[in-house]
């Protein structure tokens, strides 16, 4: 079999996201002619495809050693550069493809994905705006497109960019996908819940679909509304303005507590601001277990949570209403000493919300979760675990320590776990 014909083929295979039998099938085609870049470079596609990210690099690098003009090989070497955490080096490779051909609207879309992944909004569309000037109906860049403007807060015509899509091709998932982030942006909940069911009818491995499909049944409940919307906010903001936000808001609630503490006639008003916030900051971290305890009420809600995320909300649950249970214990036990451990008990249960809220945010197979469970499991040893023996048995010697040291671990959670969770986001 020639290779331009094994190409073909292999492509064929690629669309049908037959990806280890299209690299199988050019392994063995590299084995009679290893200088075909072309043939090299659709491997490295494969192993993206089949997320084997390291052995994409071999063949994209092989690629472009033997064709180092060919637009096409310096834009599968970037590709292949920016699923291995190099976007820096992926973007000299990429300008390079468009040196050798302006047109080469493949390399802008690799750009403007680089750019949506690096949360630099206007450089993705800017990407691929140029990409679609030469190629108006390549769909990938189109939702690209679409996607932007949502993050740009633009999203009536993100809206336009996507009904523009599925015109092109009422069966693309990806573009019903995006029709259902656009209707929830827009709060049109039952609209982004019909999308979002599409998109996983037509493809039910989507998982940004069934994110979204998740958000917006958990949008129609109003407790959760507020919740999505910041969410929704914080998810357009580049890395550093999270940071501006979340910093803002814990310096903004230490100054309103300063000045409730040096004039007790403001205490009235600013304590209800001081409780909300609480409350808010204990809600970004168990919203989502929560809420998924709710959809495993809600007749389609069920089907999209996963096995892990049914386990989260199981614990979260156990924890919460274990929680409410040893501070109704506390008020009825007439010993003192039993009682003050009962609730301390109850309290770090319900401090135990913030860290097992953040195991949802764990990704399946990644460091970061294993990580997560790590942490949680030592906060409630030195917390609930402890505090439970000092209940039934009698408190330790360093019992004190081990609080302080909960308090602090609570604490610092929130600050820790945002940095290591934005950082462990950014990679793949």
């Amino acid at each position: 079999m020639d290779n331009q014909h094994l190409i073909s083929r292999a492509l064929v295979l690629i669309e049908t996201r037959r990806y280890a039998d299209a690299e199988q099938m050019l392994i063995k085609g590299l084995i009679e002619n290893p200088q075909d870049a072309d043939a090299l470079s659709i491997l490295a596609l494969c192993r993206i495809g089949l997320d084997k990210y390291a052995e994409a690099l071999t063949p994209a690098q092989q690629a472009v050693a033997i064709a180092p003009d060919d637009p096409f090989a310096l834009t599968t070497l970037g590709r292949a550069l920016f699923f291995n955490n190099k976007p820096k080096e992926a973007r000299e490779y990429l300008h390079g493809a468009l040196q050798m051909d302006p047109s080469f609207s493949d390399a802008y879309l690799v750009l403007s994905q680089l750019e949506f992944h690096e949360r630099n909004w206007e450089m993705a569309l800017y990407n691929a705006e140029r990409g679609l000037e030469n190629d108006p109906e390549d769909q990938s860049l189109i939702n690209l497109r679409a996607m932007a403007l949502v993050k740009l807060n633009r999203s009536e015509e993100a809206a336009e960019t996507v009904d523009y899509a599925l015109y092109n091709d009422p069966e693309d998932g990806y573009s019903h996908t995006n029709k259902g982030w656009v209707n929830l942006e827009q709060g049109k909940y039952n609209e982004a819940v019909a999308s979002f069911r599409e998109a996983l009818r037509l493809n039910p491995n989507n998982e940004y679909a069934r994110e979204g499909l998740k958000d917006a049944i958990s949008g129609k409940n109003w407790l959760y509304r507020g919740l999505l919307k910041y969410f929704l906010f914080m998810g357009k903001l580049s890395e550093r303005n999270q940071w501006v936000v979340i910093i803002g808001l814990y310096v903004g609630m230490r100054f309103l507590r300063t000045i409730s503490e040096t004039n007790p006639s403001l205490q009235p008003f600013i304590a209800p601001l001081l409780v909300a916030y609480l409350v808010f900051a204990l809600a970004t971290w168990i919203g989502k277990p929560l809420s998924n305890l709710f959809l495993r009420l809600h007749p389609v809600g069920k089907f999209a949570l996963t096995d892990y995320e049914k386990t989260i909300s199981n614990i979260t649950g156990v924890m919460f209403f274990s929680g409410v249970f040893a501070m109704v214990a506390s008020w009825m036990e007439p010993i003192e000493v039993r009682s003050f451990n009962l609730s301390m008990f109850g309290l770090t249960l319900f401090a135990m919300l913030v860290p097992i809220g953040g195991l949802s945010y764990g990704r399946a197979g990644k460091p970061e979760r294993t990580w997560l469970w790590l942490f949680a499991g030592l906060m409630f040893l030195i917390g609930p675990l402890h505090i439970a023996y000092a209940v039934f048995a009698h408190p330790l010697p360093v019992t004190e320590t081990l609080l302080l040291a909960f308090a602090i671990g609570i604490f610092l959670y929130s600050w820790v776990v945002n940095a290591f969770l934005t950082w462990a986001y950014k990679r793949f």
